[in-house]
This record gives C-alpha cells, sequence and structure tokens, in this order.
C-alpha cells in the first residue's frame, strides 16, 4: 500500500491522493479528522469540492440499488386499509 501511494504522489498533487483515499475509505464528514483533511486536500491542490459532491451522490446510488425490484402478488390488494366497507 505505501508502494501505490508513493507512486499516485509522483503522477497527482497530494491533495487528490489525500482525497482518493477519503474516498477509498469512505470518509464522511463525521469524521473525527474530516476538518484537517479538507485543510490538507485543499492546501495541497486537492478538488475539495468534488468530494464532496460525490460524497453527497453516495445516498442517492445506495436508495437506488434498495428500491425493491419485484411486483406485488396481488397487485389489486390495496397496501393499506381505511377502515371498516
Amino acid at each position: 500500500m505505501p508502494e501505490q501511494i508513493a507512486a499516485k504522489v509522483r503522477c497527482q498533487s497530494i491533495g487528490a491522493v489525500i482525497a482518493d483515499i477519503c474516498r477509498d475509505l469512505s470518509i464522511m464528514p463525521n469524521h473525527p479528522l474530516w476538518r484537517e483533511l479538507q485543510a490538507l486536500i485543499v492546501e495541497y491542490r486537492g478538488n475539495f469540492p468534488r468530494l464532496v459532491l460525490e460524497i453527497l451522490d453516495r445516498p442517492w446510488l445506495y436508495l437506488i440499488e434498495s428500491l425493491p425490484t419485484a411486483q406485488p402478488t396481488n397487485p389489486h390488494t390495496p397496501a393499506c386499509a381505511t377502515g371498516p366497507p
């Protein structure tokens, strides 16, 4: 792993590599080191806004993947009742 990081730093800014590590580890804004990571990404020429936008897009991806794909067995049965007929 350290060799991979060193190779990435040769081709990218340190800030970009830190942002990639945050993505790989799924570090979110509630992480205790978030503010320090933010400062480092910005200081060392990483794209912090892009990281934030990608994080904001994640819940939608999980929501879409978790939607049921099967149809109900009896579509004519109401999902809830309003009371006696």
